[in-house]
């Protein structure tokens, strides 16, 4: 590995990608700001283990591996920061590019394997959770989802069993985790679901109350996703993905792990918890907590598609 010329200014050999939030954590884990592995790099450090030991990035669960060795191909080739602003290169630095606080997030987040029993979530981020699963946007403001959160030994006792027949590698998630929720959407929405809708912006002060029969021209679209049976749960389901989602990033933010788990069997799922969902189906659930020490999948990088292969600007 080549070492970095001491009288020229590392800064000139990154790309101005690169050059930005210097002074933010790159390792979010230790706290270690971008600036101090550059440091550590301009003093020797040229691997990823010199640079652990010199500044204890990398050290947590690893997810700023690969920005820590895009720093040290940047600052120890000998290409000048015109050749790192290639077409080529860039794609490449675009996606490790990760300073900001969202990416951050996302990047810490794994799919948790192993849950620590020791461990639960406080009472204050769930309450923050669970205001962030209710504030997920929806088509037409719809929120045709009702989530059951397992956290009783009872409730765990009834959903463990449900795994009976398939999908027993999740099962242990039950106990482990400290939550264990139910995701699940209303699979018949109907014009009284939406009134329900309605009446809550009228009382939030959204619609004017002489307004309220005008507002219900937004439903025009559930009954385009309604088929001649009275069924929505194309339509529903979906939308139950985006609080999912909205959920995961959610949880990413708080440090809280989590596993999303379509490995249920929906039947018995639905059939124990007839009572609680109420006419609900649910097709998805997630574990969440903290990870145990034996966790394999924090330590494996992350893995994801480039971004070439999934986006495309025009």
């Amino acid at each position: 590995m080549n070492k970095i010329d001491p009288v020229t200014n590392p800064l000139d050999k990154l790309p101005a990608l690169l050059k930005k939030n210097l002074d933010k954590n790159l390792c979010v884990c230790n706290e270690v700001p971008k600036m101090d592995i550059i440091n550590a790099i301009v003093n020797g450090a040229t691997t990823v283990a010199e640079i652990k030991k010199q500044t204890y990035a990398t050290m947590g669960r690893g997810c700023c591996k690969q920005q820590v060795k895009r720093l040290i191909e940047c600052l120890c080739s000998p290409d000048t920061e015109e050749s790192l602003s290639s077409p080529l290169f860039k794609n490449k630095l675009y996606e490790v590019e990760m300073s900001h606080p969202v990416i951050e997030d996302l990047l810490w987040r794994k799919t948790t394997k192993k849950y620590n029993t020791d461990k639960k979530v406080s009472e204050e981020d769930l309450n923050v959770l669970f205001e962030a699963m209710r504030l997920s946007a929806s088509s037409i403001n719809s929120q045709p989802w009702k989530f059951v959160v397992i956290e009783s030994e009872e409730a765990r006792e009834r959903m463990h069993k449900t795994f009976s027949r398939m999908h027993a590698y999740n099962q242990p998630h039950v106990f482990e985790s400290s939550q264990f929720i139910l995701f699940a959407h209303n699979p018949y929405y109907t014009r009284d679901d939406y009134a329900k809708v309605v009446d809550k912006g009228v009382e939030d002060k959204r619609t004017k109350p002489e307004n309220r029969e005008a507002a219900f021209a937004a439903f025009g679209f559930a009954e385009a996703n309604t088929d001649e049976k009275g069924y929505t749960g194309c339509w529903t389901k979906a939308q139950t993905y985006i609080v999912l989602g909205n959920t995961l990033h959610t949880l990413a933010r708080l440090k809280i792990d989590s596993t999303p788990i379509e490995g249920i069997d929906t039947e018995l799922v639905n059939k124990e918890f007839k009572k609680e969902l109420d006419g609900y189906w649910c097709d998805v659930a997630l574990a969440i907590g903290y990870h145990h020490a034996d966790d394999f999948n924090t330590e494996l990088p992350k893995s994801r598609l480039q971004m070439d292969n999934v986006l495309m600007r025009i």
